[in-house]
């Protein structure tokens, strides 16, 4: 398998992507289970410079673990997918669920190596989603409320070569 290089990244096709592949029959197994997923993409962002299949795989880690903490509390519930631009340098992901939540103790922790609440978990995806979110100059936050839900906001700096593209096209019209 090779690596892509750094190329301008559509963010959403990276979500759509990721979700079909965690999700891939979303009117059956999913709608069995009660889970819903709802998708909220905006439309016209610009990209951002990054490897796709890096980008896929942070936001499959944020989406499987949602995923398993709906299943977790086993009644069905809600995944929440959204992406906006939140100004010219930057655009945001937030990926939420209605799963079991985190301890409030434990909200601290969830970033850090060989940490887990799963038993079969290393403590890696979460350590390593928040080292390439930071190295892509961006950011990666979480908010829980124990058996109610999480949410993980990720923000992304546009890259310069976009801006330019984005500004060059607005003033043309």
């Amino acid at each position: 398998w090779c690596e892509a290089p750094d190329a301008q990244t559509d963010i959403n096709i990276c979500l759509i992507k990721t979700i079909g592949k965690v999700v891939p029959n979303r009117d059956g197994t999913v709608s069995r289970e009660g889970i819903v997923v709802r998708e909220s993409v905006a439309e016209g962002l610009p990209a951002i410079r990054t490897s796709p299949h890096k980008l896929a795989e942070a936001f499959k880690v944020l989406v499987e673990n949602a995923l398993d903490a709906i299943r977790e509390k086993g009644q069905g519930g809600e995944l929440r997918v959204e992406s906006w631009q939140e100004s010219k340098e930057t655009l945001n992901v937030l990926i939420s669920d209605s799963g079991m939540g985190i301890r409030p103790e434990n909200v601290g922790k969830v970033f850090e190596l060989q940490w887990s609440t799963k038993n079969t978990g290393m403590g890696f995806g979460l350590f390593w989603t928040k080292e390439y979110i930071e190295g892509l100059g961006g950011s990666i936050r979480v908010e829980s409320v124990w058996q109610e839900g999480t949410t993980f906001t990720i923000n992304l700096p546009i890259s310069s070569e976009c801006q330019k593209e984005q500004e060059e096209g607005k003033a043309h019209q």
